[in-house]
């Protein structure tokens, strides 16, 4: 006799609605190809493999709630969204918070009614993340976090109640070792010698940042919103001070001074010159046009050494050979002036003025 198999069943068309059969009884989940029958299939089916047989009541699309104050979870995770976005809460944590809602909740239980909302279903939202693979195993109790911290919220709005948030704080946290997780390694602190020979591929203003970074031990976004005003040079030239009023431990310790040296000073001076106090010291714009000019001189050394192995390989006078070299640079607008030149008929640099170009390029 052939083993039965257990296989989730399938959504069907039944006229113009989307059905699915399960334990002899037939669920209605809204409109065929709409995207919300769609949602409530998906979000049936993992109902179905965290719990056989379940009993919480799921509300369809087009049903009427109940006369009370209770929202819908898609209704909480857009109030809390705003209450980030307006309080100016870190833009990290406002990133994050969204794609936890938009991956993750609402795909299957957007149109859940708030205080139906259980431990269970908050499980079977962590099960989504941990079989994503995004995410490492804090990471992952992070976003639970963040996930009971919005329904905390809602209790403030009175669109859930109490009773919600005090079971979903319940859930326990993922151990060390939980079944399809994993651990990032330990960081380990970059060697000097790494840093010293990774300098000469970055811009200068690259450089000076990891530089800047390295001397004083600062985070990359304390280095990235370094403004002109918030480094005293007044109070003692000897010493600057850089006051830094946010930063990621801001709310346990307050301001933050950093006291900079002479050799930070060199590093600063070539970009604090002509900025005004409330601008950025280190712009990505200046950054991306040294990037330019470094890629634009490679660009033409190359053009240089083209034409000279081109000219060299021209059978003629060596006057004729000049004429051609001359041509050729005026037709890649080569710059005209160089601290040296290469003579023709010797084959050896010359010292002295440049021969300059004035012929103009050709036009098609």
């Amino acid at each position: 006799m052939p083993q039965l198999k257990n296989k989730l069943p399938r959504m069907c068309k039944m006229g113009k609605y989307a059905v699915v059969n399960y334990q002899r009884k037939k669920t209605v989940l809204g409109h065929w190809g709409t995207p919300e029958a769609k949602q409530e299939y998906a979000r049936f089916i993992t109902e179905i493999e965290n719990n056989p047989l379940p009993t919480i009541p799921v509300s369809r699309p087009g049903e009427k709630l109940p006369e009370s104050r209770e929202g819908l979870v898609s209704e909480i995770a857009a109030v809390y969204l705003d209450y980030i976005k307006d309080n100016n809460i870190q833009e990290s944590d406002y990133s994050l918070c969204k794609a936890t809602v938009d991956d993750f909740l609402l795909p299957l239980f957007a149109d859940c009614l708030a205080n139906s909302f259980t431990p269970k279903r908050l499980k079977q939202v962590r099960g989504k993340m941990v079989a994503s693979g995004r995410y490492c195993r804090e990471g992952i109790n992070k976003l639970v976090r963040r996930i009971i911290a919005m329904f905390s919220y809602g209790v403030e709005e009175e669109l859930c109640d109490v009773q919600t948030v005090a079971a979903l704080r319940e859930v326990e946290t993922l151990k060390k070792g939980a079944k399809g997780t994993f651990d990032h390694p330990p960081r380990k602190p970059i060697s000097e010698e790494v840093i010293r020979r990774t300098l000469p591929f970055l811009t200068p203003i690259l450089q000076a940042m990891v530089q800047i970074q390295w001397l004083l031990g600062l985070r990359p976004s304390e280095v990235c919103k370094m403004k002109v005003g918030d480094i005293d040079r007044e109070t003692d030239p000897v010493c600057w001070i850089y006051h830094l009023f946010a930063h990621k431990t801001s709310e346990n310790i307050g301001e933050r001074k950093i006291y900079l040296a002479t050799p930070v000073q060199k590093l600063l001076e070539p970009y604090l010159k002509g900025k005004k106090a409330d601008q950025f010291v280190f712009s990505p714009i200046e950054s991306e046009r040294e990037r330019r000019e470094r890629q634009r001189a490679e660009k033409f050394s190359r053009h240089r050494r083209n034409v000279t192995s081109v000219v060299w390989r021209i059978r003629g006078p060596p006057s004729m050979r000049v004429t051609i070299g001359i041509l050729i640079a005026g037709r890649f607008n080569m710059p005209s002036k160089r601290p040296t030149r290469f003579s023709l008929t010797t084959g050896k640099s010359q010292t002295g003025s440049p021969i300059k170009f004035d012929i103009p390029p050709r036009h098609s």
